[in-house]
């Protein structure tokens, strides 16, 4: 196995209380990273579209991804529905949507992208499993 996959599969392999609180801590510490680039909503926009991309990457959406988006957005004071989380995932997961995050991906720092794919992994990976779908997307953020 690469790095890159024995790295996933760790992820994967952590409970799922563990993986809230590493996407958690992910999504702190990548907010500064994206408030440079989205001044007016200090990030928020660029990270809701991280969100919905991730959730959707394998063009499933489980009950586990809707509760680790809604539990990191009411942490924040931003009370999303099921419907809301649905409605962000179809947005996010257009064909501009992935090119977006991916050209974020390039233009962040070391730091700012390990928080990026970290975030990003956990979301798509709460179900306890990666489908060949969200490896590539995750891969695709690497550069």
């Amino acid at each position: 196995m690469s790095s890159f996959t024995d790295a996933m599969q760790e992820i994967v392999n952590l409970s799922e209380e563990e993986k809230v609180r590493l996407a958690g801590n992910s999504f702190l510490s990548l907010m500064p990273h994206l408030a440079q680039f989205d001044e007016k909503n200090k990030g928020l926009t660029l990270v809701l579209a991280i969100f919905g991309a991730s959730a959707g990457a394998d063009g499933k959406l489980t009950h586990s991804e809707v509760a680790l988006i809604r539990a990191i957005t009411n942490a924040i004071g931003m009370k999303l529905s099921d419907e809301n989380v649905l409605e962000l995932v179809k947005t996010s997961t257009r064909e501009d949507g992935y090119k977006m995050i991916s050209s974020l991906s390039s233009v962040l720092n070391d730091e700012g992208r390990a928080s990026l794919i970290t975030l990003v992994a956990s979301i798509c990976a709460i179900d306890d499993t990666l489908s060949k779908e969200e490896l590539a997307f995750i891969a695709s953020l690497l550069g």
